[in-house]
């Protein structure tokens, strides 16, 4: 990377989402790539007992990333194992019909 290129991130890209007319084609851009910049942590690690110090480098956790998808997938794997059951037939309004699905949506602000 040149020094007149920048790293790509989130900051910048939250800042063009609040304009007044984002472009999304470009927002969707811009995070794909700051999702797929390939960035690491450096940790020290020290004991306390015997001083003795080591490095460790690991991946940064970013939403859209590998090594997100995998955390998430393995916080929610129960949710994979669940069973396809019929719990009720919608088209019938004979009855009352009670569930315990969740549903989930997608909201945001549209005046920020």
């Amino acid at each position: 990377m040149s020094k007149t290129e920048r790293k790509p991130r989130l900051d910048r890209i939250r800042a063009k989402a609040y304009r007044e007319d984002p472009d999304l084609d470009d927002l969707v851009n811009d995070f794909k790539e700051w999702s797929t910049y390939t960035e690491y942590l450096v940790f020290r690690i020290e004991n306390r007992y015997t001083l003795e110090k080591k490095w460790r480098a690991v991946q940064a956790y970013k939403r859209g990333n590998k090594i997100y998808s995998l955390r998430l997938r393995k916080r929610l794997r129960h949710l994979y194992d669940i069973p396809e059951v019929k719990k009720f037939n919608y088209k019938d309004r004979s009855s009352k019909h009670t569930s315990n699905i969740l549903l989930v949506t997608l909201t945001y602000r549209r005046d920020r």
